[in-house]
């Protein structure tokens, strides 16, 4: 009975400064109206998991003499059919604002998509496409107004056929693409022939939006919080 208390106690922290929780908290929530065993076993490790990691903290920093040349950094991700119990892919995205000396978060998500896609590609192209409408256009369009300049936003992809899909537009492996689909390959590439948005290719190991479509083993996963700017407190002893 308490499950979806303690869920949403849990998504609260998730939204503010833990994301490396959402993807489970993402997945737990759809069985808020059948919880099971299994279910008490996976929240359980989820309190677990925030105990231990209880002296891990979100950071972030900015350089005052960075405002000249800061830019977004957009990372979208997703996972085909990566849960047992569906076929449905799950979306995943993470956006940082990153200059010489600064490094901040701005937003992430994790979020199963409302379709089932039959390639990794499409699966791409639908999380890039939800990030660029929801996260990435008004970011960029804030930032703008505030530094009074325009701002170039990069989109970093760890899938090379996804690039080649968006920078042509079209591809006859996708000639199947149901509509709602299409649409979001459109979206994407109308989008990325703006001149102030970058397509670059980033090795998967590198891709910071892979903690939020999967859970990721122990070698994986520590480097992964890292890179999203989750790591130990360190206090420095003042008498040393």
């Amino acid at each position: 009975p308490q499950s979806a208390s303690l869920l949403m106690k849990a998504l609260y922290c998730a939204r503010m400064v833990r994301l490396d929780i959402c993807y489970t908290i993402n997945t737990l929530s759809r069985y808020v109206t059948k919880w099971n065993a299994l279910c008490d076993k996976q929240i359980r490790h989820l309190y677990s998991y925030l105990l231990t990691t209880v002296d891990k903290q979100l950071h972030a920093s900015i350089d005052s003499l960075d405002i000249d040349n800061v830019c977004i950094h957009a990372y979208p991700d997703a996972d085909l059919a990566g849960t047992y119990d569906s076929t449905k892919a799950t979306s995943g995205g993470f956006v940082e604002l990153v200059g010489d000396n600064s490094f901040f978060p701005l937003d992430w998500f994790s979020k199963r998509q409302s379709a089932t896609s039959h390639s990794t590609t499409e699966a791409e192209l639908v999380s890039a496409s939800k990030m660029l409408r929801e996260s990435l256009i008004p970011i960029q369009s804030l930032w703008v107004v505030m530094l009074q300049r325009s701002v170039v936003s990069i989109i970093h992809e760890d899938n090379q056929s996804t690039i080649t899909v968006i920078e042509t537009g079209y591809s006859p492996q996708l000639r199947h693409l149901a509509k709602h689909h299409r649409i979001s390959l459109g979206l994407v590439h109308e989008l990325c022939k703006h001149p102030d948005i970058i397509l670059q290719h980033v090795e998967t190991d590198k891709q910071k939006g892979d903690i939020l479509t999967k859970g990721l083993q122990r070698p994986k996963h520590d480097p992964a919080m890292k890179m999203v700017g989750i790591y130990p407190v360190i206090i420095l002893d003042p008498h040393e």
